[in-house]
């Protein structure tokens, strides 16, 4: 769709992506062809304002110095609540049965609502950049998992159109002190509701789920939509497009270029032993033994770990999937008749990465809007990781990522049409084993299965032999 398509489409016309009228008036106004607009700020509407500093959207864009329109609206929360979860994780649960574990993890949600001081508020990101600046002029007066709130935020802003905000210091530490007494009973509470969840005070049973029971009209909505659509419909991708339609990341490598590295400081055997207690709960870590190495890097535990951005301890392994190319002639032959592309992929497997590895796809999905995680093979990330440091971050040139994309565009296409055929396979067979438990014989469940298969794809050829190769894909790709 042109733009002014997608601003008068019904699911959009309230919306504000790079596409909007008022986007484009606001570059034209500030002279730049360069945008940096994220999701927040295009899933709002466009006469939005901030609760904070109580300005439209037209007085919160700004120009960088580097000539990228900032169009960025940001959800601000309360940083107690990472304090809650430090506590329990502190605590720590993995000696305990799965269904203890459960009922403790139920508890530890529910308690959680109880420990913020406010809600998570959308405000715009110089308000947001305000609360951080103010922490950092106070130091070490303001306890370090303090948030100020969207109300307290706006007695130390001082704002003006299409610029960042100006701070009060002296408003800022009075509005501090202010909070402080409730702020630090709320502690006290968290540490009392840690003790009582560990002690499973507040264990929290649940039984079975009923399948079904949830349904709501937009659920079977979807459910009619998807089936009419086909299993190779992008009905899932909806949100995921529109966002790639909307969003602009122009910013991204004017934003980061420039930093200063942060001196390595490897964790001492102690700080060690925390990382490993904290991480038992993680699946992936936990089934990683002793001598693991990163996939990718080729770096330890020990070494993937590193100070974050607060002064904290990281470090994580995550999952990414690799893919085996298909070699049986006669999927070749029939899948190439509906991907045209010069790679086809016949499986895929689960493999463990850093997170500094996973970092690399993350940023590969904000920089190319309608990227997904699956868009470098393991040779890539290795190539785009370069020369790698234990405790440290991977420097990976914003640019670099980008061009790897777009080098990348027919692996790309590869793997969204490999998934589009598991799914059409997999949906086809569990079908017919539905039919099947409902007491239709086998033979006779694979034909009602094909034509209803062929009323909702009425040009498909009627080519029996190509539902009995779908139905083995299926039984295949869910094994």
């Amino acid at each position: 769709m042109s733009d002014d398509e997608v601003e008068q489409h019904v699911l959009t016309r309230v919306l504000d992506g790079r596409w909007s009228t008022q986007t484009r008036e606001l570059m034209r106004q500030f002279g730049t062809d360069r945008l940096d607009l994220n999701d927040a700020w295009a899933d709002s509407w466009q006469g939005w304002h901030c609760p904070c500093c109580q300005r439209l959207k037209g007085e919160i864009a700004r120009l960088t110095v580097e000539g990228v329109l900032l169009c960025r609206i940001d959800m601000h929360h309360d940083h107690l609540t990472e304090l809650a979860k430090a506590m329990f994780r502190a605590a720590g649960d993995q000696d305990l049965p799965d269904e203890v574990r459960k009922r403790r993890a139920r508890a530890r949600s529910a308690a959680a609502s109880l420990i913020e001081r406010f809600a998570p508020t959308l405000i715009c990101e110089d308000c947001n950049n305000a609360d951080a600046d103010m922490k950092a002029a106070l130091g070490s007066e303001v306890d370090r998992h303090f948030s100020f709130s969207p109300a307290e935020i706006a007695t130390f802003i001082r704002p003006a159109p299409n610029c960042s905000h100006d701070i009060d210091l002296a408003a800022g530490r009075a509005t501090w002190q202010k909070a402080r007494p409730a702020f630090e009973d709320r502690v006290a509470f968290t540490r009392l509701m840690v003790e009582r969840v560990d002690a499973g005070s507040h264990d929290v049973e649940a039984g079975p789920s009923a399948f079904g029971m949830n349904r709501t009209d937009p659920t079977m909505l979807y459910d009619l939509a998807s089936r009419a659509a086909g299993a190779r419909s992008r009905l899932g991708k909806m949100v995921d497009l529109l966002s790639a339609r909307s969003r602009s990341t122009h910013g991204n490598q004017s934003n980061r270029g420039g930093r200063p590295q942060r001196k390595v400081v490897p964790p001492t055997a102690d700080d060690f032993r925390g990382i490993c207690t904290r991480n038992a709960a993680s699946a992936p870590w936990a089934s990683s033994g002793e001598d693991w190495r990163c996939e990718i890097c080729e770096r330890s535990k020990f070494e993937i770990c590193r100070k974050s951005n607060k002064g904290g301890w990281t470090a994580a392994i995550q999952y990414l999937q690799r893919f085996d190319d298909e070699i049986d002639p006669e999927n070749q032959v029939r899948r190439s008749r509906e991907h045209g592309g010069p790679i086809l992929l016949g499986a895929h497997h689960r493999y463990s990465v850093c997170q500094d590895c996973r970092h690399v796809v993350t940023e590969a999905i904000k920089l190319v809007p309608g990227t997904d995680e699956h868009c470098f093979r393991p040779a890539d990330l290795r190539a785009l990781s370069g020369e790698v440091s234990p405790h440290r971050l991977h420097a990976v040139a914003p640019e670099a990522i980008r061009d790897a994309v777009a080098t990348n565009a027919d692996w790309i296409a590869a793997v969204r049409d490999y998934w589009a055929h598991r799914q059409e396979a997999i949906h086809l067979s569990c079908d017919v084993r539905i039919a099947v438990t409902k007491g239709w014989p086998p033979m006779e469940a694979r034909r009602l299965v094909f034509e209803a298969y062929l009323d909702r794809h009425p040009d498909t050829d009627r080519d029996l032999g190509r539902m009995i190769w779908l139905l083995g894909e299926g039984e295949r790709l869910a094994d």
